[in-house]
């Protein structure tokens, strides 16, 4: 199944988001939380369509591991202005307080006293986009941008580790 064959899964008309279901159905080995950021979420979208409807995610092995901070803020990503904005929050908690980067009070305390994410990121390995020697960033992009302004601000270090799902090309 390509991503492009998402476009004719049942779609809720409002949200414009892709059935959950439906997803589940055509592709049962997929994270639920792959499945409703990328497939779900932006499956309709036409950003992700034109960089990702013929990628074959039928093919793609996703597996929850855990990533250096240092490896995730160098993924390359289609939307690499939005990460550094995000990235630039994190100066003003020193003066503002941990508010400053994000307007969720549940994702500011996830942030303050873990140091990471509430729910990891969507990312690829090179081996699944040609022409990418990093990581690539799918879906987290406000998330990867304020681990980049706390890695810079030093609120964490370089080598902590963050949950994220990384797909990769099945093998065989």
């Amino acid at each position: 199944m390509r991503f492009s064959d998402l476009m004719s899964l049942p779609f809720d008309e409002r949200s414009g988001d892709i059935d959950v279901k439906a997803i589940q159905s055509c592709l049962p080995e997929v994270p639920l939380s792959v499945a409703v950021q990328v497939y779900s979420e932006h499956g309709r979208k036409p950003a992700f369509q034109t960089q990702y409807g013929s990628l074959t995610i039928s093919k793609i092995n996703w597996q929850l591991l855990k990533v250096p901070a240092s490896e995730l803020v160098a993924a390359s990503s289609q939307f690499e202005g939005h990460v550094q904005n995000v990235s630039t929050r994190a100066v003003s908690i020193g003066t503002s307080g941990w508010n400053c980067l994000d307007p969720r009070p549940d994702v500011v305390a996830h942030w303050r006293e873990h140091r990471t994410w509430l729910v990891p990121p969507i990312l690829t390995n090179p081996s699944l986009l040609i022409g990418h020697g990093a990581l690539w960033l799918m879906e987290g992009h406000t998330r990867i941008g304020t681990l980049k302004g706390l890695l810079n601000e030093g609120y964490v270090s370089p080598d902590s580790l963050h949950q994220a799902w990384i797909g990769s090309a099945l093998k065989g």
